[in-house]
């Protein structure tokens, strides 16, 4: 009896979660295609939260002896802050408050805000079920969410590189792009500066073919960032030293800035043969993707190479 309690508390954990995520399918399901200033990272959440539900099962312990009314409320206020903001005018009062602070990006203020509230009332909610230490095991979904939340709410308020910090990695980024465009054939100069970020311009038979200003998140910071809390996720159980494991994360973070690199190029290229319109199609909803794949993809060949390293490690084992 007590674990089938446990059990169902877990279930509801995750509904807690999958909820919400569910309410906003309904309100907007178009925002849900974009990876930049869209909700596609409620869905990459969503994986790694479940991730780390099913890896860790057995571990996680429910606090439901001190369970209460007032607990059960904060459990589920992640749906009810949806509905509230969507539907009962909490949206509206955060613009105004947004238009009243003078927001330079007031179109990604109410996004930014929802992103960041929900991904702390989602860490809340499980702080109430299974406490500080409990929670901890869901430290890299949670994480992620908010550092999404916070990326565009830094972006949303210092708009086109004025984000100095993040800005120090967009030189090298613009660079490599330039030369990897150069290696295809085409001239290319950067600008020092083009509406506060470096710029890179593309000419073809000596005429500008396209010029775009390129902020940090277009320049690898936002993928980086991503990238080093799913890595994390994989790494942090696995039985290998510190060294290898930082071996792992380096090779990994190099190939995840060089798809970004790439990403910055397509955009170039999609605009020369396709259009501006269609370069900002890329930009804004499948650009991200190509991070993400990596992410997957580098993910999976950590998993082959763990498990071919258990295998030997206890072969050798058993020959001893």
């Amino acid at each position: 009896m007590v674990s089938r309690r446990k059990a169902t508390l877990k279930f509801m954990h995750i509904a807690s979660i999958l909820t919400p995520i569910i309410i906003l399918l309904l309100v907007d399901f178009n925002s849900f295609n974009y990876t930049w200033k869209g909700r596609a990272y409620y869905l990459f959440f969503v994986w790694l939260f479940l991730l780390e539900v099913f890896w860790n099962w057995s571990k996680i312990r429910v606090n439901f002896e001190k369970f209460s009314f007032l607990k059960i409320f904060l459990f589920v206020f992640p749906t009810f802050f949806v509905i509230w903001f969507h539907f009962l005018g909490l949206k509206q009062t955060v613009i105004d408050y947004g238009v009243q602070l003078e927001i330079p990006l007031i179109a990604s203020w109410p996004l930014s805000v929802e992103y960041v509230c929900l991904s702390i009332l989602f860490l809340f909610s499980a702080l109430v079920l299974y406490g500080v230490k409990g929670s901890a095991n869901f430290l890299v979904s949670h994480s992620f969410l908010f550092l999404i939340g916070i990326i565009y709410l830094i972006d949303t308020l210092y708009p086109y590189g004025a984000f100095t910090p993040f800005q120090a990695l967009v030189p090298f980024t613009t660079s490599f792009a330039a030369q990897i465009l150069n290696l295809m054939g085409y001239e290319t100069s950067i600008i020092s500066e083009y509406r506060g970020t470096p710029a890179l311009a593309l000419f073809k038979d000596n005429r500008l073919v396209c010029l775009y200003g390129i902020g940090w998140p277009c320049a690898g910071i936002q993928g980086l960032l991503i990238y080093t809390f799913t890595v994390i996720f994989f790494l942090r159980d696995l039985p290998l030293s510190f060294r290898k494991k930082a071996i792992i994360y380096s090779v990994g973070a190099v190939g995840a800035y060089t798809v970004n690199a790439f990403r910055i190029v397509l955009i170039y290229l999609i605009t020369i043969e396709q259009g501006s319109n269609a370069a900002k199609v890329f930009h804004d909803i499948y650009g991200g993707l190509l991070s993400m794949s990596w992410i997957i993809a580098y993910i999976i060949i950590i998993t082959i190479i763990s498990h071919r390293l258990y295998l030997k490690s206890e072969e050798i084992r058993s020959k001893t």
